[in-house]
């Protein structure tokens, strides 16, 4: 007789992948003894030879799980089967971190400013028009053909492409028919559908600098294309490019080195080597593009958007790359058997869950929602059944900078020599303070301390800055407060004549003052002549009064002015000795009239 088998248990219909199941079974002979047991799937073959056993590494999919013994006859009963769904577990993996630290309260979002051997750097932020525009020196404006429009990027704007006809057209980067020999382009992108069979999409085209294109061919691996009269050489990367998420590339090319290398999220994902006679080939028919591929007519065109597209004519490293100073980007990608996600959800150690979605930016010196310290960033999706994948795993490190207030000055205005006093405040989220500076553009550094001893500072309108330092290295941005410091006029008495002065001479004797005074930052409005004896004696620089008028003595005189600001300058001093003539008075004559020769 034949052996009979059955499957008495399975744990489940329904599971999920790396999940355990359980098996159990059962076998008869009537005429002599089971020998072996076999258990196989539709899917996976072989699964066990025991009688009841576990498994947690069934494949997804449709399982016709098969039951048959053989007895000691070495004959085999019928098969018994069951069907079993394992649903895929769906995997999650982190393909970009730009960068992984970045700091709060820096006040800096922006992009780094062209450098010495950028040749081009196209923000693509304008609202309109048909003109991209050149942020670098060298005004290498770009031509929006065919509609492209300006759209919401990364960093601001960018310029979104159709994929049908949309390009735009850059001018000739170098002078007459010189070829790059050493040159990075790099740039953001974001794609909005994958690249179909048999086709590619170009990002940046040309031959009027040297023939090169690069792009994403149609399995969505990133390649880049170089030509010289003899040799076409293609790179291709072994990571995909996934739509609905930004990717920043890089291409760098060198024929003095013999390479090129691709970056994809400022890691490296392949380097070539080139034949050491390798030069790019000049072709002034394959206009400059970007967004389109080789020819006078519009091929390979891109679909999506395109934010900051920078070419720089030298090697630059990963750290050099296009990144927002203390703007974070993470994107992920995920894979599900059954194509179910409905969850993607990336959660920090210290804030928990934070975010939604396959890419997230955080600014830091915007977003308020991630605390201050090193964060481990995990990504994980779920599936339509509620499975979870694998945690995918990164950091991002959030300092702070410190902060600095000026809480107190003893003044706004005041003249040279009276002291100032300054107060700040100082505060750091995720340290201490250690250091402090007060700086004076005219002066220099005018104290270390948070709040300083008396300053006296140099004449003149002082922009003083207030920093602190926190234990990290890290500086505040500087708090700014004016101050105005009045320069004292000067004044100098030049002479006094005549002197000594005499009283009652047969000539009235008139002394004359002459001074001079001087303000260095701004003007004389008053002057003041004074005798010790007198009392004021003029108020101008040059005066003068009668002899006659002054009592004989020794005058100490002072001299001094007023500027526009209402200080008084320091006196100037001399002595003026004042003498007399004797004086005769006819106090008496009588008679008035008289006859000659008669008394008088």
């Amino acid at each position: 007789a034949y052996p009979n088998a059955t499957i008495t248990f399975v744990s489940d219909t329904f599971s999920n992948e790396t999940q355990n199941v359980e098996f159990r079974s059962s076998g008869s002979d009537e005429d002599g003894t089971i020998e072996k047991i076999e258990w196989t799937s539709s899917i996976d073959g072989f699964l066990s030879s025991y009688q009841n056993f576990n498994i947690t590494t069934l494949s997804p999919g449709n399982h016709i799980i098969n039951l048959k013994v053989k007895d000691n006859d070495s004959l085999w009963s019928r098969s018994d089967t069951f069907n079993l769904d394992i649903n895929g577990k769906p995997t999650a993996e982190i393909i970009g971190t730009v960068p992984n630290v970045i700091f709060e309260f820096s006040e800096n979002s922006t992009l780094a400013s062209p450098g010495e051997d950028t040749l081009a750097f196209w923000h693509f932020d304008e609202e309109g028009g048909t003109k991209a525009f050149d942020s670098s020196d060298n005004q290498k404006d770009a031509d929006l053909q065919n509609g492209p429009i300006f759209s919401g990027g990364l960093f601001g704007n960018s310029v979104e492409l159709d994929g049908d006809d949309d390009y735009l057209s850059l001018p000739k980067l170098k002078s007459g028919v010189s070829v790059f020999s050493e040159v990075t382009f790099e740039t953001w992108i974001y794609s909005n559908n994958p690249v179909g069979s048999g086709e590619k999409v170009t990002i940046f085209s040309g031959g009027r600098d040297g023939t090169l294109e690069f792009g994403i061919d149609d399995d969505q691996r990133v390649f880049f294309t170089v030509i010289s009269s003899a040799l076409t050489d293609t790179t291709s990367t072994s990571q995909t490019i996934e739509e609905d998420r930004w990717y920043h590339l890089a291409f760098v090319y060198s024929d003095q080195d013999d390479f090129v290398k691709i970056y994809i999220n400022h890691e490296l994902a392949v380097t070539s080597t080139l034949q050491s006679t390798f030069v790019l080939q000049y072709n002034l028919g394959y206009e400059n593009k970007i967004g389109a591929g080789f020819g006078s007519s519009v091929v390979d065109a891109f679909d999506g958007k395109i934010d900051e597209f920078k070419i720089t004519e030298s090697i630059l490293e990963s750290d050099e790359f296009i990144h927002g100073y203390d703007i974070a980007y993470f994107s992920a990608i995920a894979y599900d058997f059954e194509d179910s996600i409905i969850n993607a959800v990336w959660s920090s150690s210290i804030d928990g869950v934070f975010s939604q979605g396959y890419w997230w930016q955080w600014n830091s010196t915007t977003s308020t929602s991630l605390s201050f310290g090193n964060h481990t960033i995990t990504f994980r999706v779920q599936d339509g059944y509620g499975f979870w994948s694998d945690i995918s795993t990164s950091f991002l490190e959030i300092k702070a900078h410190p902060q600095s207030i000026i809480s107190s000055v003893s003044s706004y205005s005041f003249d040279y020599g009276t002291p100032l006093y300054l107060e700040g405040g100082a505060d750091d989220k995720d340290g201490t303070v250690d250091a402090f500076e007060w700086k004076s553009d005219i002066d220099g550094i005018i104290s270390t301390s948070l709040s300083t001893d008396p300053i006296v500072l140099s004449p003149g309108d002082h922009s003083i800055n207030f920093k602190v330092k926190d234990d990290d290295g890290l500086w505040s941005i500087s708090k700014t407060v004016s101050v105005h410091v009045n320069d004292i006029p000067y004044v100098s008495i030049d002479s006094i004549n005549p002197n000594p002065a005499y009283k009652y001479t047969e000539i009235e004797q008139i002394i004359t003052f002459v001074g001079t005074a001087s303000d260095n930052d701004g003007f004389i409005t008053d002057h003041i002549w004074t005798s010790s004896i007198y009392g004021v004696i003029g108020r101008d620089n040059i005066t003068s009064i009668s002899a006659n008028n002054l009592s004989v003595g020794n005058h100490s005189i002072t001299y001094k002015s007023k500027d526009d600001f209402g200080t008084w300058s320091e006196e100037a001093s001399i002595q003026l000795e004042i003498r007399s003539h004797p004086i005769s008075d006819i106090f008496n004559v009588t008679p008035s009239f008289q006859a000659e020769d008669q008394p008088v």
